[in-house]
């Protein structure tokens, strides 16, 4: 019997700098979400690309929660290239609709200048339309995005399985809304403490853990799905 194998402390120490213990594949994992954050974060700065940059982000994600080989970034981008075409056209109308979300909460929010004579219960009831109508663009921009990046199809067909896929697939959907929108709401609330984290993780790490949640379902749809890409 060696002197290595009988102190326990050396076993420790080979178990603490095994790569395959979960201390480094915890250390890896967060490596690669910064690095796809930030390259999300810069992909996504001309607005114009950033619905290409967040089915890009889908591709490597749920590779990832797959335990797929291979380098992030060139899954990245890979995914950049193939769907941008896709999903540029409909993303400018997601920007369309979010510039006039917002005027219209300007307006809202104004309101008792702009129209004195209505009170405050209007403004409270359009507010909610408002909030209404923007989560549920929030959740079909979410199961879009993440179709085009797992299967090939036409727009069309990605559109009505995406309004299709947040119906039916509706305790999904709601934990990711709340995964997404609650980490969008808690980084302009505490944006002071929570940039370097909105820097580093702050979209990656939400949408890993929607890639948990919707990776489950895709495992069993895919069996009998021939246009996985």
């Amino acid at each position: 019997l060696s002197l290595h194998d009988a102190l326990p402390i050396f076993n420790c120490m080979d178990g603490f700098f095994n790569q395959n213990n979960w201390f480094y594949k915890l250390m890896g994992l967060l490596f690669d979400l910064v690095i796809l954050n930030v390259v999300t974060l810069i992909i996504s700065l001309p607005l114009v690309t950033a619905g290409s940059a967040l089915t890009a982000l889908h591709y490597s994600l749920w590779r990832m929660v797959r335990n797929e080989e291979g380098s992030v970034l060139k899954m990245y981008f890979s995914s950049l290239r193939a769907n941008f075409k896709q999903v540029t056209p409909i993303w400018l109308l997601v920007l369309a609709f979010a510039v006039i979300a917002g005027a219209d909460l300007y307006f809202l929010l104004h309101l008792h200048q702009f129209a004195p004579m209505l009170g405050s219960e209007v403004r409270i009831t359009f507010m909610a339309a408002l909030a209404i109508v923007t989560v549920i663009v929030v959740a079909f921009v979410q199961w879009f995005t993440v179709l085009v990046s797992r299967y090939s199809n036409t727009t069309k067909e990605h559109l009505k399985n995406a309004a299709l896929a947040a119906i039916g697939f509706f305790p999904q959907t709601f934990i990711m809304l709340v995964l997404l929108i609650g980490t969008a709401v808690a980084c302009v609330i505490f944006y002071g403490y929570v940039i370097p984290f909105a820097l580093l993780l702050g979209f990656s790490l939400p949408q890993y853990c929607c890639a948990l949640i919707y990776s489950e379902l895709f495992e069993k749809l895919d069996g009998s799905s021939s246009t996985e890409k």
